[in-house]
C-alpha cells in the first residue's frame, strides 16, 4: 500500500511540473510586439547606491532607447563611490536625466524603497519603469514594453531577464534558481486575472504610474527586501492588471562574479520570502533536502516502482529542460537540480540562523532590526 501512495504522489509531483513547464512555454516575449509608434511619457526610475562600475553603462543603454518620450529618474542613494559624480554628469550631456542625491536615510525605510519612492515622486511618467543600475537594455526595450502594456490594457508589466555571470558554477546553478523561483511564484499564472500568482522583478517593473499611486507605492512596502516581488503582489491584491514577459536578450543582468558571492547577496531576501517566519524556514529547507533525495530513489526502490520514480523523473528533468529553454537557460542545467537544491537550502538556512542570531539583516552597509522588518509584512495574495 505504501508503494501505491509513493507512485501517486511521485506521479502528481512530475505532472505538476509538466503542467508548470507548458505554463512557461506560452509566455510571450517582450520582441513579439511589432514596435512601432511612440506612446505615453515614461520615466524611467533607479535606485543607485555605490554602483560606480555599472551606472555609466546603464545609463547609456537608456539614452539610446527609441523611445523619444522618455525621462531618467536617477537616485543616488548615499554613496560613498562616484555614483553621483557619473550620475551628474550624465545629466548635464542628457536633459532626460534628473538626478536626486539622498544624503540620510528615513527612519522606517530600507534605502533602496526610499529611494525608489523619492524617485516616483519626482517622475513625470505615465508609466514608470523600476530597474536596478546594473541592468543594460537593448534600444527598443522600452518601446516594446509599453506597445505590451497599452495593447493589452496591463498595469503591471514584469520582464524576466538573461542573466549572465563570469563563473561557470554560477552560470550553471541560473537555470535551477530561475526555476525554483518561477515554480514559486507560478509565473505562468501571473497573467491571468482570476489566479492569486503575482511576480516583480527588480530589473524591470514597468507600471502604470496612476496604479502604483493608487496602491500607496513604496510606502505600503517600505521595509521589505524583496519589494519588487511585493510591488507586483499589491498590485495584483489591489485588482490591477499584470503581464509578464521573457526579454529574450533585451533586458540583460550581470549576476554574480562567484558562488560565495550569490550566497551572501540572496542572504537578505530568503528569509523575508518566507516572511521571517521559522516555521516556514524550516518547511522550505525540508522540502529542499527532500527534493535532492527524490533523485536518489532509484537506488533504493526496487521491482516496478523503479520503473515509475524513473519515469516520473525523466518527465520532471524533460519538464524543466522545457522551461529553462523558454527562458533562455541551457536545458542541461537540469540535471543540476538536485545540487542546486541542497545549495538553496543551505542558503536558505544559513540566511535564517544569521537573521536570527543578528536580529535583523544588513544590506548595503546598513543594519535593518528584524522587529521593525517584522511590522511590515507583505500585502495578501490578490482575490
Amino acid at each position: 500500500m505504501g508503494s501505491i501512495f509513493l507512485a501517486i504522489a511521485l506521479t502528481l509531483t512530475s505532472a505538476s511540473f509538466a503542467i508548470a513547464a507548458l505554463g512557461m512555454r506560452r509566455i510571450g516575449r517582450l520582441t513579439d510586439s511589432r514596435d512601432g509608434v511612440d506612446g505615453p511619457r515614461v520615466s524611467v526610475v533607479l535606485a543607485a547606491r555605490d554602483e560606480g562600475p555599472h551606472l555609466g553603462a546603464t545609463l547609456d543603454t537608456l539614452r539610446a532607447q527609441t523611445y523619444a518620450s522618455l525621462e531618467i529618474v536617477v537616485v543616488d542613494d548615499r554613496s560613498a563611490d562616484a555614483t553621483g559624480a557619473i550620475a551628474d554628469a550624465a545629466a548635464a550631456a542628457d536633459p532626460r536625466i534628473h538626478v536626486i542625491h539622498i544624503e540620510s536615510l528615513a527612519a522606517g525605510w530600507l534605502g533602496k524603497n526610499y529611494a525608489l519612492q523619492a524617485g516616483a515622486a519626482r517622475a513625470r511618467g505615465e508609466f514608470l519603469l523600476f530597474t536596478d543600475a546594473d541592468v543594460r537594455f537593448s534600444p527598443r526595450t522600452v518601446a516594446h514594453a509599453v506597445e505590451i502594456a497599452e495593447a493589452e490594457a496591463l498595469d503591471h508589466l514584469a520582464a524576466l531577464p538573461t542573466i549572465t555571470s563570469p563563473s561557470a558554477a554560477v552560470r550553471w546553478s541560473i537555470g535551477a534558481f530561475a526555476m525554483f523561483f518561477l515554480l514559486f511564484t507560478r509565473a505562468w499564472r501571473v497573467p491571468d486575472p482570476a489566479s492569486r500568482a503575482s511576480i516583480g522583478i527588480g530589473a524591470f517593473n514597468l507600471v502604470r504610474a496612476s496604479a502604483y499611486r493608487a496602491v500607496g507605492g513604496h510606502d505600503r512596502i517600505r521595509l521589505r527586501p524583496d519589494d519588487d516581488l511585493m510591488l507586483g503582489r499589491l498590485l495584483k491584491q489591489q485588482g490591477f492588471r499584470a503581464g509578464l514577459r521573457i526579454s529574450a536578450g533585451t533586458v540583460c543582468v550581470d549576476w554574480y562574479a562567484s558562488l560565495g558571492e550569490l550566497v551572501h547577496g540572496v542572504e537578505k531576501n530568503t528569509f523575508a520570502g518566507l516572511n521571517y517566519s521559522v516555521v516556514m524556514a524550516l518547511a522550505s529547507v525540508s522540502g529542499l533536502i527532500l527534493h535532492a533525495g527524490y533523485f536518489l530513489l532509484p537506488l533504493v526502490v526496487t521491482g516496478p516502482m523503479r520503473i515509475v520514480v524513473a519515469a516520473d523523473i525523466a518527465v520532471l528533468l524533460i519538464s524543466r529542460a522545457l522551461a529553462a529553454g523558454s527562458i533562455g537557460q541551457a536545458g542541461w542545467t537540469t540535471m543540476l537540480q538536485p545540487i542546486a537544491a541542497l545549495l538553496f537550502a543551505a542558503v536558505q538556512a544559513r540566511a535564517t540562523v544569521l537573521t536570527l542570531v543578528r536580529r535583523g539583516i544588513f544590506w548595503r552597509g546598513t543594519f535593518y532590526p528584524l522587529s521593525e522588518l517584522r511590522r511590515n509584512p507583505p500585502p495578501p495574495h490578490g482575490r
